[in-house]
């Protein structure tokens, strides 16, 4: 079973958020991207002459600009990527007065934010409302009950594994326990063992911190175990 294919039967399951909401599925192969778009009158593929190296390149430095907060450099790359992603999209988008954009990003396209995609007059969220969805299936949109929330929150200020400090997070963790009365795992008590004995029965958790893919991906590997 190709990709298309593949994602064509798994983008159904997205496509009854709203009426007036398109679901993107971007499928990048080596000699073009295709868009799976869930249109109120059915999936339509779009492709794009593309190809996952370009892409990735464009979004790299989409994303490298975009890090520079005293500088406009990032502009001619979000309408490159707007002109790729979102442009091949409008006809049909206005047809059906679409005002929500749902993406699926895969790859690298999750490494930047869609709501800053510019069109050549103004960014894409001032045109739609923008979401994102890391997998094929949306989580249960009914907020949860308050009353008895128990939060988790962990992060590190300090400066780790080459990763330069991040001292706000401490302001924004003391935040959540000011709210919530969260229980707070700082610094040298963010270990995967301390989280491992401290997650266990917590409604919501969250976590702030620059790590290494393979610390990362342990540590949520810890988290998840003790949610399912």
């Amino acid at each position: 079973m190709n990709a298309w294919v593949l994602a064509r039967l798994r983008i159904t399951r997205l496509d009854i958020v709203s009426k007036t909401a398109v679901v993107i599925y971007p499928i990048i192969l080596s000699d073009r991207t295709d868009l799976l778009v869930s249109l109120p009158t059915g999936l339509k593929k779009f492709s794009i002459p593309i190809g996952a190296d370009t892409l990735t390149q464009e979004i790299r430095k989409f994303r490298q600009r975009l890090e520079k907060r005293t500088t406009r450099e990032y502009l001619p790359h979000a309408q490159k990527l707007y002109d790729w992603l979102v442009r091949p999209l409008e006809p049909d988008l206005a047809l059906s007065a679409i005002d929500t954009l749902v993406f699926v990003p895969y790859g690298s396209l999750r490494t930047i934010p869609m709501a800053a995609l510019h069109d050549g007059k103004e960014f894409v969220i001032n045109k739609y409302a923008i979401a994102t969805t890391p997998g094929l299936n949306l989580t249960d949109p009914r907020p949860i009950k308050r009353k008895n929330v128990r939060v988790l929150s962990a992060g590190l200020t300090e400066s780790v594994q080459g990763f330069p400090p991040l001292p706000s997070i401490s302001g924004e963790l003391e935040a959540l326990h000011n709210l919530y009365g969260a229980k707070m795992l700082l610094n040298q008590n963010f270990y995967q063992s301390q989280i491992g004995k401290r997650v266990e029965g917590d409604t919501l958790y969250h976590h702030a911190y620059c790590l290494s893919r393979t610390i990362r991906r342990r540590c949520q590997k810890n988290i998840s175990s003790h949610f399912q």
